[in-house]
């Protein structure tokens, strides 16, 4: 399964607030509320144009953000976002704002951080989404190593006698903690690995404060936690999911892998199938809140 042009009916470029944003609209949209997709880091260009692809198939219109001025329109040469908080925050207010011009709503559709750095856009804007897909929220994917990627790259932030006691208290089945450091710094650069240290703090938090506040907002919110993730796994998230009552039915877990990292695994373009099915049950029961009941 590979992206193919012919099934997008009409694609647009357009300057936004210092952003150009890519709309693609499908020959028959049977869905007048937009899908603003927004890639996790390093997203790869196959997995979000197979994504787009099966989004127009079935009759959604999709915007995507990029920054680089000299991108093509295809899919699959979009160099997305980078992993930065400010940058991406805003490129995704100016894709939520290019959707809702004509008034209407939006989908949001976030992926790994950026599901995470959607998630406060959305709560000061509730008018203008219509339900929220968080795919892997802040995710990292398990990669071949004895320890996993999460816990090579948290290491490499950890640079004084207090953070590494700090480190060995919270995983105390990480060992040899100085060769991680060393590790990670040589693998990532001086600050690869900082990007990973929030999630230790915050994205817990950010998760069980905002999400009983947007369901009560009427923003359906759907949660999608893939099965290698290599600190939110599906069992994981259900507990945090727990405590602000989430509904069962609202937690899907992914068939497959979305979003290859660094091409450390094979993506599986099933998943594409699940996000879509996902988004078709919400515009199904449009203004269904669990909480509102």
């Amino acid at each position: 399964m590979r992206y193919n042009p012919k099934d997008l009916i009409r694609t647009e470029r357009y300057q936004s607030e210092g952003f150009d944003l890519f709309k693609f609209t499908p020959e028959t949209p049977s869905s007048n509320t937009p899908v603003v997709l927004a890639p996790g880091f390093n997203a790869g260009h196959e997995s979000y144009g197979l994504l787009i692809q099966e989004l127009c198939k079935n009759g959604f219109t999709v915007i995507c953000t990029e920054y680089r001025p000299e991108a093509q329109i295809q899919p699959q040469k979009l160099g997305f976002i980078p992993d930065v908080d400010r940058v991406k925050r805003h490129a995704i207010k100016s894709a939520i704002n290019l959707g809702t011009l004509a008034g209407g709503k939006v989908h949001f559709v976030g992926h790994s951080k950026a599901a995470i750095e959607g998630i406060p856009i959305i709560k000061k804007n509730p008018d203008k989404i219509e339900g929220c897909i968080l795919i892997a929220p802040r995710g990292i994917l398990k990669k071949k190593n004895p320890v996993g990627a999460l816990g090579t790259l948290i290491a490499g932030e950890v640079r004084n006698s207090l953070g590494k006691r700090r480190l060995k208290k919270r995983f105390p089945e990480l060992k040899d903690t100085l060769k991680l450091i060393k590790k990670a710094e040589k693998q990532y650069g001086k600050f690869g690995p900082k990007y990973l240290i929030e999630i230790l703090s915050t994205v817990t938090q950010t998760i069980q404060d905002s999400f009983r506040q947007l369901q009560e907002y009427g923003v359906r919110v759907v949660v999608m936690p893939q099965q290698n993730d290599g600190y939110y796994p599906p069992e994981q998230m259900r507990k945090i999911l727990k405590e602000v009552d989430f509904p069962e039915e609202d937690l899907l877990i992914l068939s497959g892998i979305y979003g290859a990292l660094h091409g450390a695994v094979k993506y599986d373009p099933t998943v594409c199938q699940d996000i879509v099915e996902a988004l078709k049950e919400i515009e199904e029961n449009k203004h269904h809140s669990h909480f509102l009941e």
